[in-house]
């Protein structure tokens, strides 16, 4: 039999292992090849703080799936929806990010809201980790601004989630200027 040295000492071994798990981001739900990727591990760029992740499946434009089965709803747009209700360029928005974010690894940014009224992660996602924030990086590796300035999806501004509003405000103008995606008059 244990004494109780052993008992408490064992107790807080595996407090300190679960409070590592948590704080590295790690779930239950994780897999063996997500801890194997460092899917879940907090990593730093130019100051900001992102979450590595894989994409398992994309419900439509501007929300995902991740392997750990959490949702992510994309923070500072808004494409058409595809789901219940489907809306001009709905399908277009859906089949351009499952063909862009299914089974990558992406980067997961967090601006002030953790989560909306359902429960998604509010979440900028990058393709790749930014050297520096600025205009140029967060065209070629945000997706939410791929998305705007492909014209898969317009700004959409929901406080106090605002970080990179003036950017996805600006490359909407520059989408529709150019007709791209659903801006398009041939649509």
């Amino acid at each position: 039999m244990k004494s109780k040295k052993g008992i408490l000492k064992g107790i807080l071994i595996a407090a300190l292992l679960a409070a590592s798990a948590a704080a590295s981001g790690c779930s239950a739900d994780q897999t063996a090849s997500d801890r194997e990727q460092g899917v879940g591990s907090i990593q730093v760029a130019d100051g900001v703080s992102f979450e590595k992740a894989v994409v398992s499946r994309v419900v439509d434009g501007d929300t995902v799936v991740l392997s750990d089965g959490r949702r992510v709803r994309f923070i500072g747009v808004d494409s058409p929806e595809s789901t219940n209700t489907v809306e001009f360029y709905g399908k277009e928005a859906s089949a351009y990010t499952k063909s862009q974010l299914t089974g990558k690894t992406v980067y997961l940014e967090m601006d002030v809201s953790e989560t909306d009224r359902y429960g998604r992660l509010l979440r900028y996602v990058w393709l790749s980790l930014p050297s520096k924030i600025s205009d140029s990086e967060i065209r070629a590796k945000m997706y939410n601004a791929l998305l705007v300035l492909e014209g898969y999806a317009q700004p959409g501004t929901y406080p106090p989630d605002v970080k990179y509003q003036d950017y996805l405000t600006r490359y909407g103008a520059e989408a529709r200027k150019e007709n791209r995606g659903l801006w398009n008059s041939d649509n």
